[in-house]
C-alpha cells in the first residue's frame, strides 16, 4: 500500500481540484448538451431519444457509449450537468492511475508518478476530466488497450486477455468514432505479427457490437429521419472546394489546411496545448501570472517545443530498441497513422482530436526523460543531475502551472457567482469568454417569466437543463434569416437568447437585423447572455435599439445594408475591425460584401481565412456556399453565349436565394434575362421570387412573359390563378367572398409549392377567426407536410377542444403525437 501512496495522493489531489472547478458550464455545444439528453432518454427507458426540441429525433450524431456510461447517473440525478461532470471526474482518476500503471512498466516508480502529475496538470486532460465529453473514457480506453496489447503479443492463443482487449477496442469505437483507427491498427498489428486468428477475433468482436448500432443509427433512424448531419456525410462532402472539383481535390486541400493548423501544435500538445489557440476563452489575460506568460511566450514556446521534440524522438528510439522482440512499437505507429490519416482528411479541424495523441507523446516523453536520467548518472554527480532534471522538468511545466491555478480560480469563482464574476471582467475590460455565459441563470430567468408551452431560440442546447421541460429550438448564428423566421412563426418561439462578446458581437445579430416577420425587444441580460422577446415585427425595420451597444448598432446597419449597399457594409465592417473586433462573423460578412461589390479576388482571400478556425465548421460551410457562387459568376463571365450565361446566373441566383439574400437573387436573375430575355426558367424563377417578396407586379409581367414562350405547366397554372384570384380579392366586400377567395390563393399557393406563403394566410386568417375548424385543419395538414408536427398537433388539439366527436381529426391528432413520442 505504502508504494501506492503517491499515485493515490495525485488522484485525490486532482479529484478534489477537479471539484473546485465543477459548475454548470459546458465547454463545447451542442456536444456536451447532447450526452447528457441522451443519457437522461436512456434513464426513462426511452433508447436514444433528444426531447430537448419541439421535434423529438432519435438520430444519434455522436457515438453511443458514454450517454449509456451517464444513464445510471441520470436516472438519479435527471438533467444535473454536475452530476454528469463528477461522472467523467472519476474517469479521470481511473485515467490517471492506469496511465501510472501503463508507465511503470516501462520506466521507475519515481518516473512513473512525475509522468502522471506531468499528465493531471494538463490543461486538456484537466478541463476534459470535468466537461460531460466522451474523451476522457475514450482516451483511457486508449491507454488500457497499449497496456494490456503486451500481454496479448506474448500469447500464442487466444485466451481471456484477448477477449477483454478485444472489448476494449469495441468500447473505444464505440465511445468515439475516430476509434476505428484501434479496430484496424490493432487487426493490422496481428497480421503484421502472422497471428491471424487474434486479428480475426479483435475485428469480429468490435463488430459484433459496432454493426448493429451503425445499422440502428445510420441506416434506419437516419433514413427515418432525414438526418442532415452525419459524419459519413460530411467526411464526404465538398467544404474547401467547389462542388465540380473532383474529392481527390477536397481531400487534398482538407490534408494541406489540417496540416497546417496541426503543425502549430507540434511539440506543445502537452506543455503549450491551451497557448495556441483561444487562450482568452479560458484564462484571464489580466491576471499578473497569466500577463508575465504570455509576455515571455514568444521565446518560451520555442525552447519548449525544442525541448520536448528532442525528448521525444530520444524516448521513441529508445522504446524502439526495447520493444524490439514484441513489435509493441509497430502498434504505436500503426495507431498514429490509423488515427491521424482520418483527422487530417476530416473538415473540422480540432484541438480534442489531439488528446490520445498527446497522451502517447508524454508516454514516450517520460521514456526519453527516463533514458537521460539514466545516461547522466555516469557522466555527472547525483546532486547536479537531479538539479539538471528538475529544472527542464519546471520549466516545461510552468505554463501549464500558471494556466491551472487561473481555471481552478475562476472555475469556484463562476460557481459561487457567476455575475460577480462577470462584473469583475466588464470592470477589467477583457474577460474569458468561457466564464460570462451564465446560461443556467438565464434558462431560470426564462422558466420563472413565461408559460409552460414557451419556446426558446438559442444556439446554446445546454438551456434545456434548466428550462423546466420548456423546448429550445437549436439554431445556428449563421442560418439564413428567412429560415430562422419560419421557425420563430411556425413554433410561436417566446425568446431568442443570444451571447454578445467583449470586442465582439452578438452572435444572432443577421437575425436581428433582417427579420421580415419579428422584432426583437432586450429583456434581460446576464452576463454576456442576452435575453430577446420575440414580436411580430411592427414595422419594415426594427426600431428596438435602443439600449445597444455601439458596436451592436454598427454591425446591424452593415448587415442591413449588406445586399443593397455593399460598398457601405464593407466601410462599416473595416470600421468594426478597427475598433478591436476580431470576429470571424465580420469575415465573413466583408468577405460578402466584397462579393456584392464584383471584387471577387478580395472576396476569396477574405474567405479563404475562415480555414484555419478552430471548431470552425459552421464558418467554414458558410464560406463554401459562397466559393460554390463565386466559382459558377466567374465560369458565367466566361459563358460563350449568352443562353448559356443565363442558364448560369440563374444557377446562381437559386443559390442566392437558398441561403436567404433574395434581392442578390433577384440581380442575378434580372442579368440572365438582360443576358437571354425569353429564357423561360429565369420568367418562372423571377415570377417564383417576386411574388414571396412581396411584387405582386413583377410576378405578373415575369409570368406574363412567360406564358407566351412556352406551355403551361401546374406552377404556371397556380400561379397564374393565384395571382387572378388577389385581383378579384380585390373587388369584393362580402367577407364570405373574401374568405373563399383566400383560401383558393392559398390552394394554389400549396400546388405551386408556396407552403410558407400558405401559411402565412392562413395565420392571418385565423387571428380574425382562430376556431375555424377547416382553417385549422388545413393549416395541420401544411405543418405536416414540413415535418412540423408539434404546431400540426396543436391545430389538431385546437379543433378537438370545440368538436371532440370529430373522428377524423382525432385520428389525424393520434398519428402526429405517435410521431412526437
Amino acid at each position: 500500500m505504502k508504494s501506492n501512496t503517491g499515485i493515490l495522493l495525485v488522484c485525490i489531489i486532482f479529484f478534489l481540484l477537479g471539484t473546485l472547478s465543477i459548475n454548470e458550464i459546458m465547454m463545447y455545444s451542442p456536444d456536451c448538451a447532447r450526452y447528457l439528453i441522451w443519457a437522461n432518454s436512456l434513464a426513462k427507458f426511452e433508447g436514444f431519444k433528444d426531447s430537448s426540441t419541439p421535434e423529438p429525433t432519435r438520430y444519434v450524431v455522436h457515438a453511443p457509449l458514454y450517454s449509456v456510461i451517464l444513464a445510471p447517473v441520470a436516472m438519479i440525478f435527471p438533467n444535473n450537468v454536475i452530476a454528469a461532470k463528477f461522472a467523467t471526474l472519476i474517469f479521470g482518476c481511473l485515467l490517471l492511475l492506469f496511465f501510472y500503471i501503463w508507465l511503470k512498466n516501462r520506466v521507475s516508480k519515481n518516473f512513473a508518478l512525475l509522468g502522471t502529475i506531468i499528465l493531471a496538470i494538463n490543461p486538456l486532460m484537466f478541463m476534459y476530466s470535468t466537461q460531460v465529453l466522451s474523451d476522457i473514457p475514450f482516451a483511457l480506453c486508449v491507454i488500457l488497450i497499449f497496456y494490456y496489447s503486451g500481454t496479448v503479443v506474448k500469447n500464442q492463443h487466444i485466451s481471456r486477455p484477448d477477449y477483454l482487449f478485444a472489448l476494449l477496442v469495441a468500447s473505444a469505437v464505440l465511445l468515439r468514432e475516430i476509434g476505428l483507427a484501434l479496430v484496424i491498427s490493432s487487426s493490422l498489428l496481428f497480421l503484421v505479427l502472422k497471428k491471424y486468428w487474434k486479428a480475426l477475433m479483435i475485428f469480429g468482436v468490435t463488430m459484433v457490437f459496432y454493426l448493429p448500432w451503425f445499422i440502428r443509427n445510420e441506416l434506419v433512424i437516419a433514413k427515418a429521419e432525414g438526418a442532415l448531419f452525419r459524419n459519413s456525410i460530411l467526411y464526404f462532402s465538398h467544404i474547401y472546394t467547389v462542388s465540380e472539383t473532383s474529392m481527390l481535390g477536397e481531400f487534398l486541400k482538407r490534408f494541406l489546411v489540417n496540416s497546417i493548423a496541426y503543425l502549430k501544435y507540434l511539440g506543445r500538445t502537452i506543455f503549450l496545448p491551451d497557448f495556441q489557440w483561444g487562450m482568452s476563452v479560458y484564462v484571464f489575460s489580466k491576471d499578473p501570472l497569466v500577463w508575465f506568460l504570455v509576455s515571455v511566450l514568444p521565446v518560451l514556446k520555442y525552447i519548449v517545443v525544442i525541448l520536448s521534440l528532442a525528448i521525444i524522438a530520444i524516448g521513441v528510439k529508445q522504446e524502439i530498441k526495447k520493444t524490439k522482440k514484441t513489435k509493441l512499437i509497430y502498434l504505436y505507429v500503426l495507431f498514429l497513422v490509423c488515427y491521424l490519416f482520418p483527422v487530417l482528411f476530416y473538415p473540422v479541424i480540432s484541438v480534442r482530436f489531439l488528446f490520445p495523441i498527446m497522451i502517447l507523446a508524454l508516454y514516450f516523453f517520460i521514456v526519453g526523460i527516463f533514458e537521460i536520467e539514466k545516461w547522466l548518472r555516469f557522466k555527472i554527480g547525483n546532486v547536479t543531475r537531479k538539479l539538471i532534471i528538475s529544472v527542464v522538468i519546471l520549466s516545461l511545466i510552468f505554463p501549464n502551472v500558471i494556466w491551472m491555478q487561473n481555471f481552478i480560480y475562476l472555475s469556484y469563482q463562476y460557481a459561487k457567482d457567476p455575475t460577480a464574476l462577470y462584473e469583475k471582467f466588464r470592470k477589467a475590460d477583457s474577460y474569458p469568454e468561457l466564464f460570462v455565459k451564465p446560461l443556467h441563470l438565464v434558462a431560470r430567468w426564462i422558466a420563472e417569466n413565461s408559460d409552460s408551452n414557451a419556446t426558446v431560440y438559442s444556439y446554446w442546447k445546454e438551456l434545456y437543463f434548466w428550462l423546466n421541460g420548456k423546448k429550445v429550438i437549436f439554431g445556428s448564428p449563421l442560418s439564413s434569416w428567412e429560415s430562422v423566421d419560419y421557425q420563430l412563426r411556425d413554433y410561436d418561439v417566446k425568446y431568442l437568447v443570444a451571447t454578445r462578446w467583449l470586442y465582439a458581437l452578438n452572435e444572432c445579430e443577421p437575425i436581428l437585423a433582417n427579420s421580415k416577420k419579428f422584432d426583437f425587444e432586450l429583456k434581460h441580460t446576464i452576463g454576456s447572455v442576452q435575453i430577446y422577446e420575440v414580436k411580430q415585427k411592427r414595422s419594415k425595420f426594427s426600431e428596438l435599439l435602443t439600449g445597444r451597444d455601439s458596436l451592436d448598432i454598427i454591425y446591424n446597419c452593415a448587415l442591413r445594408t449588406l445586399e443593397t449597399n455593399p460598398a457601405e457594409a464593407k466601410r462599416l465592417f473595416a470600421e468594426l475591425r478597427s475598433k478591436g473586433v476580431s470576429s470571424a462573423f465580420v469575415y465573413l460578412n466583408q468577405a460578402v460584401a466584397y462579393e456584392f461589390m464584383g471584387r471577387i479576388d478580395s472576396a476569396k482571400c477574405a474567405l479563404d481565412k475562415l480555414e484555419f478556425f478552430q471548431q470552425g465548421g459552421l464558418f467554414v460551410r458558410k464560406a463554401w456556399f459562397h466559393k460554390e457562387i463565386i466559382y459558377w459568376l466567374e465560369k458565367a463571365l466566361k459563358a460563350n453565349s449568352d443562353l448559356e450565361k443565363a442558364m448560369l446566373l440563374s444557377n446562381v441566383a437559386r443559390k442566392y436565394w437558398d441561403i436567404g439574400f433574395r434581392i442578390q437573387a433577384m440581380k442575378m436573375i434580372e442579368q440572365a434575362l438582360v443576358n437571354e430575355p425569353q429564357f423561360y426558367p429565369a420568367l418562372i424563377s423571377a415570377s417564383l421570387y417576386s411574388l414571396q417578396m412581396g411584387d405582386t407586379v413583377g410576378a405578373r409581367n415575369f409570368l406574363g412573359k412567360a406564358k407566351i414562350l412556352g406551355p403551361s405547366d401546374d406552377v404556371v397554372n397556380s400561379l397564374d390563378l393565384a395571382l387572378k384570384y388577389m385581383d378579384s380579392l380585390r373587388n369584393v366586400s362580402s367577407r364570405i367572398a373574401a374568405k373563399n377567395f383566400r383560401l383558393r390563393i392559398i390552394e394554389n399557393y400549396v400546388k405551386a409549392n408556396l407552403i410558407d406563403l400558405a401559411i402565412d394566410d392562413l395565420k392571418e386568417m385565423l387571428e380574425v377567426e382562430p376556431f375555424d375548424v377547416g382553417l385549422l385543419n388545413l393549416l395541420g395538414e401544411l405543418f405536416e407536410s414540413k415535418s412540423c408536427f408539434l404546431p400540426a398537433l396543436k391545430c389538431y388539439e385546437k379543433i378537438l377542444i370545440n368538436e371532440p366527436n370529430n373522428t377524423q381529426v382525432r385520428e389525424k391528432f393520434k398519428l402526429v403525437k405517435a410521431k412526437l413520442e
